[in-house]
């Protein structure tokens, strides 16, 4: 059993620097093949356990910048921000562990097993493994893990397909089957490897079937890239821009409380020298105003804040709605003529958790006391864009990038463009940054619209309707950031159908779990 758990382990180890911010993707072709070797011959209860571990493992190293964020900003000590970082990892990692339930499952009733030897050896369940075939396991393997990442809630979202970020052909069929439809030929890859390995192992010959059509699904996927990335370049060249430029001041969340009035004023002076190079919009990234709070009533912005400032600017803020029962304050982002008046207001719909709010906060205000550099923010209801200028931007704040299906739910509204305002100096300089924007320019192709997403501390970028992040930041540097951002048109498949291959998977797994229930092995 120790084995089982090196291979399960090793599997975690190869999917953490497989992942995007890690710059190992080749390694998530086959970051699942060890432990694959680990469920053979494993019960569904054992299989759980080994999956889990597995993805504790990735989880806990990946996600190490989730400890500069308790002991900073939530001010927890070493031992409760490490036991808060192992809690998160649980939950997260629980996906690699349906995944390996979710095969356990189907595959001990996709074929009958020999249940004379299972009950000569005393076994009472059957083992993962028994009676497949390599076929199915082939065709299992996708199946269980799109499923498993379609279900599992998580708070940082993340997928195995966001590995490839910067394959930019293989990535362009993401406009039909969105981010699952990558998992799923990453899990395929991993299982034809799995297959042939284990049949050279035990025959000492080759097993070439699985790996030929593994070969033929990724060459079809790579032709479709090919075929469509001139057709998207086309458009692009072809379509009318907007000039956009975006002010990264290097200021974290620290410095931004100890000195609010010091932040605003270098955001103001880094935004005329914006002005001079005559851009049509200006950017501010998430909160980028916090004192003061702007009032959802007023039309128009108040006398005393942009001085000087005669570019249309869009940014980041706190504001606030007085009811006759409730006082409202929401993470919002603000579109600001050049007359001053106010020509669009977006409400963060999708908060974080311990950093918009606390949950349970609202009946233990006492959590608002433990952790003090929380917000307090209601989440916003609407999620149509920011109309300007005849131009529709479909806006997100922090985290609500890397979040797919809400960003499809914005496209009804068929908005031009894609800009995100985000905040993340929560985490420090560390891999997050890079993350977050490497999930992020997925939906660049999902939805076939440019991103401009625009951060105070790094990495602020703009990303061109194939996924390719055009123009960039480092970390931790002041920098401005200029491009000329193509407006789209049109509807992908994805933007129609959604999720159709989580839903397929879904699908699968229910009919094999019935066959199970159907099956007697009596």
């Amino acid at each position: 059993m120790m084995k089982s758990y090196m291979l399960a382990i090793a599997s975690g180890i190869l999917f953490w620097l497989g992942f995007a911010g890690f710059l190992h993707p080749a390694l998530s072709w086959f970051a699942l093949v060890p432990l694959l070797f680990a469920l053979e011959k494993k019960t569904p209860k054992t299989s759980l356990l080994l999956g889990w571990l597995a993805g504790l493992t990735a989880h806990m190293i990946a996600y190490y910048w989730i400890l500069h964020t308790l002991r900073v900003f939530g001010e927890l000590n070493l031992a409760a921000s490490s036991f808060v970082h192992l809690l998160l990892c649980l939950e997260q990692s629980l996906q690699f562990g349906a995944f390996a339930l979710f095969l356990s499952w189907m595959r001990r009733h996709s074929t009958k097993p020999d249940m004379s030897s299972l009950r000569r050896q005393g076994s009472h369940e059957i083992p993962a493994f028994a009676g497949m075939t390599q076929q199915s396991l082939l065709f299992l393997v996708p199946v269980a893990w799109v499923a498993s990442e379609f279900l599992w809630p998580q708070l940082f979202p993340s997928y195995f397909g966001n590995s490839q970020f910067e394959w930019i052909p293989f990535i362009q069929i993401a406009d039909i089957t969105g981010i699952l439809g990558l998992s799923a030929v990453l899990a395929l890859v991993n299982a034809a490897i799995f297959l042939f390995l284990q049949h050279f192992f035990r025959t000492k010959k080759f097993l070439w079937k699985p790996l030929v059509i593994a070969f033929g699904i990724v060459s079809v996927v790579l032709g479709y890239g090919y075929f469509r990335l001139p057709m998207i370049q086309k458009e692009i060249a072809a379509a009318p821009t907007l000039s956009v430029g975006m002010a990264q001041t290097n200021i974290g969340m620290k410095e931004r409380f100890d000195d609010p009035q010091g932040a605003y004023h270098r955001y103001l002076s880094m935004s005329h020298h914006l002005q001079e190079r005559g851009v049509s919009l200006m950017v501010w990234p998430e909160t980028a105003l916090l004192d003061p709070s702007l009032r959802e009533e007023e039309k128009k912005i108040p006398e005393g804040l942009f001085e000087g400032i005669q570019t249309p600017l869009l940014f980041g803020a706190h504001v606030e709605r007085q009811t006759k029962v409730k006082h409202h304050e929401y993470n919002a982002a603000v579109l600001m003529n050049a007359d001053r008046s106010i020509a669009g207001i977006y409400r963060k719909q999708k908060l974080l958790a311990f950093g918009d709010y606390i949950p349970l906060g609202t009946r233990f205000p006492i959590l608002y006391e433990w952790i003090p550099n929380t917000g307090r923010f209601e989440p916003g209801d609407s999620d149509m864009p920011i109309v300007w200028n005849g131009i529709s931007f479909g806006m997100s704040i922090c985290y609500e990038d890397i979040l797919p299906r809400l960003v499809r739910r914005g496209m009804k509204y068929a908005p031009d463009l894609f800009v995100n305002l985000t905040n993340d100096s929560w985490f420090g300089d560390t891999r997050e940054p890079m993350i977050h924007l490497a999930l992020a320019t997925f939906r660049s192709v999902e939805q076939r619209r440019a991103l401009v997403r625009s951060t105070n501390t790094g990495i602020s970028a703009f990303v061109d309707p194939t996924g390719k992040i055009v123009a960039r930041t480092e970390q931790y540097q002041p920098a401005l950031l200029i491009h000329r951002v193509p407006l789209l048109k049109g509807k992908t498949f994805y933007m129609m159908f959604g999720d159709w291959i989580g839903y397929l998977s879904l699908a699968l797994f229910v009919y094999f779990l019935i066959r199970r229930k159907r099956s007697s092995y009596q």
